[in-house]
């Protein structure tokens, strides 16, 4: 057992004083310390998204305009997303403008719910009535998708239950915080300031 140990200190001893052997042990190190580095500090900016989300023409990209330029602008059914860095006193974040029609409206989630964090659902006032069908199959597939499940019906697991069994649905029955802003970005011009602040005031917080 002790010439064992003798042995051991005899070949180790001469690799220890070789600086070849202490400069690669360096680099390893190095590069280990960069790698875990990367993935942590990866990981704290991957969530920094706000989606803009509902139906088509429910002011999705109006109220992108006012909160990423402040103003009014004439706007189109959205093809694809629109997105712009939006600055708040405690962090820098994205606003995404998703389209709504039913055909993109699922694509485009799956490729940007895992870097959500927060969404913002747009609910047309004035034609929430005629749509609320609509309006409700689409938040039901949004919040069953809080378990990053994709919101394509035949992937996901239909017998999912919302809320609480026996009780009528209620946000607060959620994981996840549900909170309601009313606001109007649709003043037509410049000059009268859009009613946002609440919404605002909501990002500002996240």
């Amino acid at each position: 057992m002790e010439s064992e140990v003798i042995k051991e200190k005899i070949h180790t001893e001469p690799m220890l004083n070789d600086p070849r052997y202490i400069t690669l042990l360096s680099v390893i190190v190095l590069l280990f310390t960069l790698v875990f580095w990367w993935f942590f500090s990866r990981r704290r900016q991957v969530r920094k998204s706000v989606l803009l989300m509902g139906l088509s023409d429910s002011g999705k990209t109006l109220l992108f305009v006012r909160l990423a330029y402040s103003q009014y602008r004439q706007t189109f059914t959205s093809m694809k997303e629109n997105i712009e860095e939006y600055i708040t006193s405690n962090d820098a974040l994205k606003i995404v403008d998703l389209p709504g029609q039913e055909r993109l409206r699922n694509k485009f989630f799956d490729q940007y719910k895992n870097s959500a964090k927060s969404i913002v659902y747009v609910v047309d006032s004035v034609t929430i009535q005629k749509e609320i069908r609509d309006v409700a199959e689409n938040l039901v597939r949004v919040t069953k998708s809080s378990q990053l499940q994709s919101v394509d019906p035949s992937q996901g697991n239909n017998s999912t239950y919302l809320g609480k069994i026996g009780k009528d649905f209620e946000f607060s029955h959620l994981s996840n915080r549900v909170e309601i802003a009313e606001s109007s970005a649709n003043t037509g011009d410049d000059d009268t300031p859009a009613d946002i602040k609440s919404l605002q005031d909501w990002i500002s917080k996240l």
